[in-house]
């Protein structure tokens, strides 16, 4: 099966995925970071296309997919909700789950929800289930609980300014620093269509990346409840938990872009 890129629409929203692979072999869903696409997976879909069947859809609010709000409130589940309804269209019900970055949290969040469907999981530089801005334990409370300096408090919004008027430089930038390692230089085409994937982000205070709230405390910002870069209220671990069979992270050698938004988001 040659890389190509479908819509899919659901009572939720119309996903916009790429497929490739070989029917047959093992089904791989890839899972894209924050200010991404599926686009960023053509490149490995195309080197695993002879052992895997594969996988990879755009966030809302991300790629072509819908934009469409996000409750931050519910931390990673917005998104994992969305993943179900695409598999179940598509006729997933096994397979290996992949996510990197934001991507990482949705999966984490699908595999807990939805553990039998999970052949194996593989994180690259994930954040929580729960959202940005730092958690701990199994209900996902807060390492800071006034929620200062985090979540879209802490956004770049350069960046966002740039996605807004269209403008390449800034974008262009952040790849080179912050998606790709040290002294590597990505091909000119590939890098222009990450460029153009960034660009394609939705922005705006329910979309990417979110609301936040000024406050009389250092930095004089804090998470707010709505958009992708904010995070999820306490709430009860649900049971059952994530029983997938194999879970592995990879070491990329950097924190990915979600891990720096100070710098990138």
């Amino acid at each position: 099966m040659s890389l190509s890129y479908h819509t899919i629409t659901t009572p939720r929203l119309t996903t916009a995925y790429l497929s490739a692979g070989t029917p047959g072999k093992p089904r791989l869903l890839l899972l894209h970071g924050n200010v991404s696409s599926a686009v960023f997976y053509e490149h490995l879909m195309e080197r695993l296309a002879d052992d895997f069947e594969m996988l990879a859809p755009d966030f809302r609010c991300f790629g072509h997919s819908s934009a469409l709000p996000i409750d931050a409130t519910r931390g990673m589940r917005d998104f994992s909700d969305d993943i179900a309804e695409f598999l179940h269209a598509v006729g997933w019900d096994r397979f290996h789950l992949f996510g990197w970055s934001m991507g990482g949290g949705v999966a984490m969040q699908y595999a807990i929800d939805h553990p039998r469907q999970v052949q194996s999981l593989i994180l690259q530089a994930p954040l929580s289930p729960f959202g940005f801005g730092g958690s701990y334990g199994e209900a996902g409370a807060p390492v800071e609980p006034a929620g200062l300096g985090s979540g879209a408090a802490c956004t770049n919004q350069a960046l966002l300014q740039a996605i807004r008027t269209g403008d390449r430089t800034l974008p262009g930038q952040v790849i080179d620093s912050v998606y790709v390692a040290a002294g590597y230089k990505l091909p000119e085409a590939q890098r222009e269509k990450y460029i153009d994937s960034i660009l394609l982000c939705k922005t705006g205070d329910d979309m990417c990346q979110g609301d936040s709230i000024p406050c009389t405390q250092w930095p004089y910002a804090k998470s707010g409840a709505k958009g992708v870069s904010n995070r999820a209220i306490l709430q009860p671990f649900r049971p059952g938990g994530c029983t997938a069979p194999n879970a592995h992270f990879v070491d990329s050698g950097r924190q990915g872009c979600d891990g720096i938004r100070s710098q990138c988001m």
